[in-house]
């Protein structure tokens, strides 16, 4: 039996046209055409950012449409716009207050002699919530801030104001230095039986000589760093109550 494929022929010679080029080199070859088409540029970090706009843009779309968020959002720009009115309105009463007389400007001011002795005498207590109140005992509460490094100048200082405080007309219930916490932080206590007293101890004080200089030293020595007050009225049937037993 005769088969074509057993007798090939003469060898045919190669075709010039039909010679590939190696797999590698043809690759290169088309790479470098595209390079030649589209220009190579190189890659950086802000080839993603259009995608991560689209996402943000997405998430954006969500939220616009999610009406739970934009209500409660309302809500609190509402509470907000309250709350700033209400605070605006109490400080505007209070400002008008305080400029007229009726309430006492309890904000924490540098130590001075303005205090007692430069101040222009007015009451200084809260009576525009009581009005009509006859006479009430109140007590300053004096909080010093201290340096603590000049701790017996304030105890004579203190110990000062034993003996010009009684002498100009008030209850001094007493001078308190730091003892165990905070070592900066003094107290004092002075006890007035109604308004009209603590008004008359402000002017025996202006003129007492031994208060002045109390005062310049404590300016000249700069161991009181801040004063600020408060006024407390008295619970009567609580104050100079004596201990019935010992402990």
């Amino acid at each position: 039996m005769f088969h074509a494929f057993d007798n090939p022929g003469p060898p045919r010679a190669p075709n010039p046209s039909s010679t590939t080029t190696p797999r590698p080199a043809r690759a290169r070859e088309i790479v470098f055409k595209l390079a030649k088409l589209s220009g190579f540029k190189p890659s950086s970090n802000a080839q993603p950012i259009p995608i991560r706009e689209l996402d943000l843009f997405s998430q954006r779309n969500k939220i616009d449409a999610d009406t739970t968020l934009a209500k409660l959002f309302s809500e609190a720009v509402e509470g907000i716009r309250s709350t700033v009115a209400s605070v605006l309105h109490d400080i505007g009463h209070l400002l008008a207050a305080e400029k007229a007389g009726t309430i006492p400007n309890t904000r924490a001011a540098p130590f001075g002699p303005h205090r007692n002795i430069r101040r222009p005498a007015r009451c200084t207590v809260d009576t525009l919530f009581h009005p009509c109140r006859a006479t009430m005992s109140v007590t300053c509460f004096i909080r010093y801030q201290i340096d603590p490094f000049q701790r017996e100048a304030f105890h004579r200082y203190a110990e000062a104001w034993g003996r010009i405080i009684p002498r100009c007309g008030g209850n001094l219930l007493g001078y308190f230095l730091p003892h165990e916490g905070s070592n900066h932080i003094a107290w004092g206590l002075v006890g007035f039986d109604d308004l009209a007293a603590y008004e008359r101890y402000r002017a025996v004080l202006r003129n007492d000589p031994e208060g002045r200089a109390n005062f310049e030293l404590a300016q000249t020595q700069r161991f009181i760093l801040r004063e600020e007050r408060s006024w407390l009225e008295d619970v009567a049937g609580t104050v100079h109550q004596a201990r019935q037993v010992a402990p």
